[in-house]
């Protein structure tokens, strides 16, 4: 997962122009958010009640990575 992150990452910045990515995960999906973790993006916050599962809603992450900071982390 984290390879095909990188890889939408690179297509979005450089194919796309797109200025900013988000990766929005429940709080408690430890996978997903060590993925975002893993691949620089920056912690925004915690949106409450942000994401409705089966069982109700529940708290989310949200990270975001800009497109001059993926351009700085590919450059060193």
């Amino acid at each position: 997962m984290h390879r095909a992150v990188l890889a939408i990452c690179d297509i979005a910045f450089t194919d796309y122009d797109i200025n900013k990515i988000e990766i929005h995960a429940s709080v408690k999906n430890d996978s997903s958010n060590n993925v975002a973790k893993k691949a620089s993006f920056h912690f925004d916050g915690i949106h409450r009640a942000g994401e409705l599962l089966q069982d109700g809603f529940h708290d989310s992450t949200i990270w975001s990575l800009l497109r001059d900071e993926w351009q700085n982390k590919k450059a060193r």
